[in-house]
């Protein structure tokens, strides 16, 4: 697969994620990380199905490979703090709220849950 045939791979797996058929939108994602395994975008969305379908481990670990990439999104981010804020991961959290904050801005949903984690670890 060349660059452009990973793009488009990548849009047509986002298409069948948000109309819900992950089955499909995983087989495209495992094709694409077969060619790419650090490819951020893959391994992001194949991290939300996996949540979706109640497999927060491997969406966790799928989580830091994505983040793990510097063209990683802002949600990307926040998702990996809200699930390292679940885990008590309470500094880690912090930096992947900042981190969302950098990329992609305030917004409400990240500053409530960065001053949770700060509030864990006495950071007020």
């Amino acid at each position: 697969m060349n660059h452009k045939e990973i793009e488009q791979s990548i849009k047509l797996a986002e298409h069948y994620f948000r109309d819900k058929n992950y089955s499909y939108a995983e087989y495209i994602l495992n094709r694409v990380i077969k060619e790419d395994s650090e490819n951020s975008r893959a391994n992001e969305i194949l991290a939300y199905i996996n949540e979706n379908l109640g497999n927060v481990d491997i969406a966790f670990e799928l989580l830091n490979i994505a983040c793990n990439q510097s063209d990683c999104t802002s949600l990307a981010h926040y998702y990996l703090g809200s699930a390292q804020l679940k885990r008590n991961l309470f500094r880690q959290a912090i930096e992947s709220f900042k981190k969302s904050i950098l990329k992609g801005g305030e917004y409400f949903e990240v500053l409530h849950d960065l001053a949770t984690a700060q509030a864990q670890t006495g950071d007020i």
